[in-house]
């Protein structure tokens, strides 16, 4: 799901500003720019909020994120590709903001390497784990960018966003379900 899910971010999310809306390089820069420096302090935000609120709980964060980005980010295309939103004022600075939001959210990927730390049965286990989800992730992205490029030209763009917020339920479902090992636990499996 997440491949599925960075595929939106890097191509579709910015797709709305470039094809919809008319903007060039100079506003997408802009945007990377704003949306790389705010990660910078997200990413000691996000360490923070694992060490308080748990990997769980910030998997389900993370996932419902997700959801609510791209229900908005559709609505938003639905309405600019009828022409019933206006492509500039309030409209454009949401769609930007999400945009941003949507990078700063690839920080929260740190999670996940957590959370197979924290379930790994030995420490050699994680490299070989992390490079088969970054294959898998690299497959899916493809597939999907195929996918929502058939469904933004053949039914519209707000439904690569809508299929992508349905995708995010999976990563929602699964976060509510998966257990996570005490740290106690975790040293002991993995110094054994």
């Amino acid at each position: 799901m997440h491949g599925a899910q960075k595929q939106i971010m890097i191509v579709f999310g910015p797709w709305v500003l470039i094809e919809i809306l008319g903007r060039g390089a100079e506003t997408m820069g802009l945007l990377a720019i704003i949306g790389s420096f705010l990660s910078i302090f997200f990413l000691r935000w996000v360490g923070k909020w694992i060490d308080h609120y748990g990997v769980k709980k910030l998997l389900v964060a993370d996932a419902l994120s997700f959801i609510g980005v791209y229900i908005l980010y559709g609505i938003l295309s639905a309405g600019f590709h009828s022409g019933s939103l206006a492509i500039t004022g309030l409209p454009f600075i949401l769609a930007c903001a999400l945009l941003i939001l949507d990078r700063m959210s690839m920080q929260m990927s740190m999670i996940r390497v957590v959370y197979l730390k924290k379930i790994a049965k030995t420490s050699s286990d994680i490299m070989p784990t992390l490079s088969a989800g970054i294959s898998m992730d690299h497959i899916v992205s493809m597939v999907f960018a195929y996918l929502g490029g058939l469904m933004w030209m053949t039914w519209g763009p707000q439904y690569v966003f809508f299929i992508a917020a349905a995708l995010s339920l999976v990563n929602l479902v699964v976060a509510r379900l998966i257990k996570v090992p005490s740290e106690n636990a975790n040293s002991e499996r993995i110094m054994n």
